[in-house]
């Protein structure tokens, strides 16, 4: 298989969304089969604020996204370990379900953790 450049790069960016007005960036890409669409997870941050979520967009082509939603595609838990940010997402679906692990931070330390969210705009922690 030979790999071209898109032309059409960069295939994401910011938009004008105050949620994502700084930058949008480390994103996870998975292959839907059954909806055949390609999911983007990306990492969302908003300029003034110390803190990030992770976003879902989706693409029929694998070249055009459209974002899902102004939510984030799971909310982070104020109190909880991931209570600033989530960063570095990484989907796959195995099964009936997505699994996403990211990197995350609450303000001073650093962690990790899982989501098997199914569908993904409904997550459940898993550790």
């Amino acid at each position: 298989m030979k790999l071209q450049r898109f032309q059409g790069n960069p295939i994401f960016g910011r938009t004008g969304h105050c949620w994502e007005d700084l930058a949008v960036f480390n994103p996870a890409a998975c292959y839907d089969e059954e909806k055949r669409d390609v999911l983007l997870l990306y990492r969302a941050a908003e300029s003034g604020r110390i803190t990030s979520a992770a976003r879902l967009a989706t693409s029929k082509d694998g070249y055009h996204f459209e974002r899902v939603s102004d939510k984030p595609a799971f909310d982070l838990s104020i109190e909880g370990f991931d209570g600033a940010t989530i960063q570095d997402p990484r989907l796959t679906k195995m099964g009936g379900w997505f699994y996403v692990t990211y990197a995350c931070r609450h303000f001073r330390s650093a962690d990790s953790g899982s989501r098997r969210p199914r569908p993904l705009r409904q997550a459940r922690l898993r550790g």
